[in-house]
């Protein structure tokens, strides 16, 4: 006879409730069956009137219902043993309800897989683990003051700096784990080239970086990766034109990326095969464990994926992995993209996944013409720090329209359009000029000043 998990729990918080209040939080109505819910949505109207929780006396004192007070008399004489743990009762009580959900799910999905080829079936399942967490996920962590310390937060490992602006890193610090970041920009602003930016900027800072992208293909962003990293023409590496001495600047950026790699690149720096130099270090030679970039081009993109792949990535790298890119936000399949309770959703979900994996996430996302976000508002609700950002002829500039703990703030940044190449130095906008179609005149700060063609825009 299966053991009443549900009425053991509920009969030992109205027997001694002053020991059931901290378990109470933990404890969410879909936890219990039919014969049960209506007893905790009692004690929890009890709970939000009184500020305290009922013992079997109070619950039948104030419960009108026939059906719930015979509910409570019998779950009274339940027979329960005394000494059993709170803590081990609570998980047992989710343990009982993650069992029940999963077979009702696995049944509706057994009930369509022949219908579904391979990736169908994963993304079934992995929607499925997602469902689970989200439903049985307690995010309630409790600290005094012995527990936490002023010099922690001040240790460079808690605060990742985003690489594209040095005025900015030092205001913010760096961007916290844990913090959702959203870029705003119009459709052909240059989103995804500061997305691609930010996965460079921690692979030069020792770490493992990840970039979902929804629209642009992997082979793409690869070729803007080493566009960037190496200082050549992304429209060179798109044509296929690199010139020797270009060749010989990736085969340099691919050489770092590998373990035990220096002997296959002293032998190309002789030969100057290229093809043969990448298909050898690829074929017999391993990556950095690490220190790598990671793409995941999914048209399909949803945050159960999103979650997922965060997971294995950091059994794999650890606590090298601070900061993914979600390229771009107003992409990610919900049920209703256009709906604003769902984009709110949305929002909250990337935060969520932050803090569960304790990372930064950045996320690209679209503004219409007036600088808001397409169709929701709400997006930012969930948000620590979202910019706007407009592309210049030799610069973008970044303007800060929430941020928490530090003042609204703008800033611009210099850019290499041949190669893709954000500069962190920060740009003077001399608004006395006229170089620029809104009256202003970009001056470089240790930089020169690049000249480009239609044919070299990347977007």
């Amino acid at each position: 006879m299966a053991t009443d998990v549900s009425g053991i729990v509920l009969h030992k918080l109205l027997s001694v409730p002053s020991e059931a209040l901290e378990i109470f939080p933990k404890l969410k109505p879909s936890f219990f069956g039919a014969g049960y819910v209506n007893i905790y949505t009692a004690i929890n109207k009890f709970y939000t009137k009184h500020n305290a929780l009922p013992s079997f006396y109070d619950l039948l004192l104030v419960s009108r219902d026939g059906l719930t007070k015979n509910n409570i008399k019998s779950l009274e004489a339940l027979e329960v043993p005394e000494d059993i743990d709170w803590l081990l009762l609570t998980g047992a009580l989710i343990d009982q309800y993650t069992q029940d959900q999963t077979l009702t799910k696995l049944d509706t999905f057994l009930d369509t897989i022949t219908a579904m080829d391979t990736q169908e079936i994963k993304r079934a399942l992995t929607d499925i683990v997602f469902y689970l967490e989200e439903k049985t996920h307690i995010a309630e962590e409790v600290y005094t003051v012995a527990d936490l310390s002023l010099a922690e937060d001040e240790e460079l490992g808690l605060r990742v700096p985003l690489g594209i602006n040095n005025s900015f890193d030092a205001i913010t610090g760096g961007i916290a784990l844990t913090e959702l970041v959203l870029i705003g920009g119009e459709r052909g602003s240059g989103k995804s080239i500061v997305a691609v930016a930010l996965v460079l900027n921690q692979y030069m800072q020792g770490n493992t970086s990840a970039l979902f992208s929804i629209e642009m293909r992997a082979q793409e962003i690869y070729w803007r990766m080493l566009s960037s990293l190496a200082g050549v023409k992304f429209a060179a590496i798109r044509k296929n034109n690199l010139s020797d001495v270009e060749h010989g600047r990736v085969a340099k950026v691919l050489k770092d990326m590998y373990l035990d790699s220096d002997a296959l690149y002293d032998k190309f720096t002789q030969d100057r095969d290229y093809k043969a130099f990448e298909k050898e270090l690829q074929k017999t030679k391993k990556l950095k464990p690490e220190n790598q970039m990671v793409i995941i081009d999914n048209q399909q993109l949803t945050l159960a994926d999103i979650d997922m792949n965060i997971q294995k990535l950091k059994s794999q790298a650890g606590e090298k992995l601070k900061l993914v890119v979600v390229d771009y936000v107003n992409q990610i399949e919900i049920e209703d993209i256009y709906s604003w309770q769902s984009q709110i959703t949305l929002s909250k979900g990337l935060k969520n996944l932050a803090r569960k994996h304790n990372i930064v996430i950045v996320a690209p996302y679209q503004i219409d013409k007036t600088g808001e976000a397409r169709f929701s508002k709400g997006l930012l609700d969930a948000v620590d720090i979202a910019v706007i950002l407009k592309a210049g002829k030799d610069h973008i500039a970044f303007e800060t329209t929430k941020a928490r703990n530090i003042p609204p703030t703008k800033f611009a940044s210099g850019i290499e359009w041949e190669s893709l190449c954000i500069s962190p130095q920060d740009y003077i906008i001399d608004t006395m000029g006229d170089d620029e179609p809104d009256g202003k005149k970009v001056k470089s700060i240790g930089g020169k000043k690049v000249k480009r063609s239609d044919d070299d825009i990347p977007f």
